[in-house]
């Protein structure tokens, strides 16, 4: 995804496209989107850590002190492939830190905010530029191939979340709860969670106000944007 920032109007999302980053063509993929799309070669990126990385913790672990959080610059060497393409990163940040951004885009400076990826979950604490944040990850389950399945399958999945979501509600009881991200059905998803913790999360699945390009979007790929645009309220790029 591509966001386009100007002092006079709103950032706009210049072009969007997924990759399956275990493509052996994965370089040449980006840099026939990026110069297909008329790009610009600097970039920030915003990069996710997954299981087994330092400061990610199992789902299914009963830890309740922090492990500490993932350092960009350990797993920067992921961004070979945008480099490789032709893009030059100036900025790599992980999703804790642009959270503060996401909550002011929001409308607040203090929030729990809740991103999802369809396999890892960044719970994170904002209270003004401070954060303190959580990384939890788990094995995405096969397709389903019934309703049923598929139903069974996110409610295992909040099971297994909602110790984590307890603890992390828990540091801000007072504080706006918000949730956004790549993850499908991402607001079925949060009801349950909602009805365990007797507390309202915001899904973040409405196009912000004046986005003209956000017009023909469903809710949950404008819950995937709201990421970019954070990344692109935090001044870099």
């Amino acid at each position: 995804m591509a966001v386009e920032r100007g002092p006079a109007r709103p950032s706009r999302i210049l072009a969007m496209a997924s990759f399956d980053d275990a493509s052996a063509s994965l370089i040449d993929e980006i840099r026939r989107f990026r110069v297909g799309e008329r790009l610009p070669i600097r970039a920030s990126l915003l990069l996710w850590p997954t299981a087994g990385d330092p400061g990610v913790m199992d789902v299914d672990s009963c830890a309740s002190e922090p492990i500490g959080l993932p350092k960009a610059r350990v797993i920067r060497q992921r961004v070979a492939s945008f480099v490789g393409a032709g893009g030059l990163v100036q900025d790599v940040l992980l999703p804790h830190e642009v959270a503060p951004h996401l909550a002011a885009l929001a409308g607040c400076s203090t929030a729990c905010v809740l991103l999802m990826q369809p396999t890892v979950a960044c719970l994170a604490v904002v209270d003004g530029a401070a954060v303190r944040a959580s990384y939890v990850s788990w094995v995405a389950a096969g397709a389903a191939d019934t309703e049923t399945a598929r139903l069974l399958a996110r409610y295992q999945l909040v099971a297994r979340l909602v110790p984590h979501v307890r603890r992390w509600a828990s540091q801000a009881p007072d504080a706006r709860m918000m949730a956004c991200g790549r993850f499908p059905d991402l607001r079925p998803v949060m009801v349950p969670i909602v009805e365990e913790l007797d507390r309202e999360i915001e899904v973040l699945d409405v196009a912000l106000v004046g986005r003209s390009d956000e017009d023909d979007v469903d809710a949950d790929e404008t819950c995937g944007r709201q990421l970019a645009w954070a990344l692109a309220a935090s001044g870099l790029g």
